[in-house]
């Protein structure tokens, strides 16, 4: 979603993207879908909130940084810790049972 800008023009054609538009001469939400372009608005001042917290970021090192950005909003309403446990679990395996058992023991502490 996007305002009537021509440089978004080109958006509608990529590949599994629908591009919509709402024009703000005319109104900020478009009458016909409800559609509008707050939040995006938002997810832009989140994304410069952020890299001004880290005082600009390298241009070789954007891409991972935005990724890292955009996960975090996508995620935002979740526990971001559970969710990283959640990730890990996806891509490295237990190689063993969890059992009740072994949940109720206190870790030792040294």
């Amino acid at each position: 979603m996007t305002d009537c800008w021509g440089g978004y023009n080109q958006l509608g054609g990529m590949n599994n993207y629908t591009h919509m538009t709402v024009n703000h001469s005319e109104n900020f939400v478009d009458p016909n879908t409800h559609e509008h372009t707050q939040t995006i608005e938002e997810f832009g001042g989140n994304r410069k909130d952020a890299i001004k917290k880290m005082h600009g970021v390298h241009e070789d090192r954007l891409v991972p940084y935005m990724d890292e950005i955009v996960f975090q909003w996508n995620h935002k309403d979740e526990d971001m810790f559970l969710r990283l446990l959640e990730l890990v679990s996806l891509y490295y395996p237990a190689n063993h049972q969890v059992t009740a058992d072994l949940l109720a023991e206190k870790p030792v502490l040294h």
